[in-house]
């Protein structure tokens, strides 16, 4: 074999700068992963449920607790890959919130668009729905786009206070107490208005 002859020698040079960039790309790929991994099950153990939605509206991830909320809940369900619920004036309002969220995104705001609560069957409660845009398009275009997220709390079945406990707790009017139990209930301030 004998010592290395010095072309052998200068490609050995121009190879290591590769082989180290190689080595660089690999280390932070493995630290993504790790990373996509912690928030991934971090996601999957918050106790509220969380759709994300592409560009088209349509879901196309979840955690467990809105898996475990779309198999138990009646009045909210996927259907043909999107979020809808069952009562059509209230699935109107989601429609809505999903595509305002959608048009909003990459805007450089990350402000709840809207909220709303969905009545369930006698006896389930209600959920409340959270309807987020996000910030920007994904690096990677090979990744589903996520344009908009919404989060699921599904809350026990509950009366809100009554006007003469809001007013006497919070030194509330009672134009102020009522318009407070309204936006509890999940009506939009449009809607109290009326």
């Amino acid at each position: 074999q004998g010592p290395l002859r010095d072309v052998e020698i200068d490609f050995a040079n121009r190879l290591s700068v590769h082989l180290r960039r190689a080595f660089e790309i690999g280390s932070k790929l493995r630290g993504l992963e790790r990373r996509h991994t912690v928030l991934a099950e971090v996601m999957d153990r918050l106790p509220n449920g969380i759709l994300l939605l592409d560009d088209q509206g349509r879901a196309v991830g979840q955690n467990r607790a809105a898996e475990d909320a779309l198999r138990h809940m009646r009045g909210f369900s996927i259907r043909d890959g999107r979020p809808v619920a069952a009562e059509p004036a209230a699935n109107e309002r989601l429609q809505g919130l999903i595509s305002q969220a959608i048009s909003q995104r990459g805007n450089g705001h990350s402000a709840s668009l809207g909220t709303m609560a969905l009545h369930l069957v006698e006896g389930q409660g209600e959920v409340s729905l959270l309807v987020f845009s996000l910030l920007a398009p994904p690096v990677d275009s090979r990744a589903p786009e996520t344009a908009a997220v919404i989060f699921l709390g599904v809350n026990p079945v509950t009366r809100v206070a009554s006007i003469d406990v809001l007013r006497t707790l919070y030194g509330l009017t009672n134009a102020e107490a009522e318009l407070t139990r309204l936006l509890a209930e999940g009506l939009s301030l449009e809607e109290a208005a009326e």
